[in-house]
C-alpha cells in the first residue's frame, strides 16, 4: 500500500471523527480557496459535511464579502480546518 494513500485516509478518518464530535453544534469551516462557513454542523456523510443557517465570509482576495445562505454541502476534500466559533465574553 502507498504511504501517501494510508496517510490520507488515517486523516480522512480523523477529520470525520472530528466532525461527528461537532455533530448539532455551531461550527467555523475553512475551505480552499478561503472561504470561511459558519453554521449547524446536520450532516456528516462519506464525502461532505451538510451545514445550515451559514454565514460564508471571503478570506481571501482584496474585498471581504459576507453573506447568509440556509444551507450548503462541503467536500471534505476541500476542507482545510474546523473548530467552535470563539465565544467574546461580555
Amino acid at each position: 500500500m502507498d504511504d501517501q494513500f494510508a496517510l490520507q485516509c488515517e486523516e480522512k478518518d480523523t477529520l470525520t471523527d472530528l466532525l461527528k464530535a461537532l455533530k448539532d453544534h455551531i461550527v467555523n469551516v475553512v475551505s480552499t480557496g478561503g472561504w470561511l462557513f459558519t453554521g449547524k454542523l446536520i450532516e456528516i456523510e462519506d464525502a461532505e459535511i451538510v451545514l445550515c443557517d451559514v454565514t460564508v465570509t471571503s478570506t481571501g482576495g482584496l474585498t471581504l464579502c459576507t453573506f447568509e445562505v440556509y444551507r450548503v454541502k462541503i467536500c471534505l476534500n476541500e476542507i482545510t480546518s474546523v473548530g467552535k466559533p470563539s465565544q467574546i465574553p461580555w
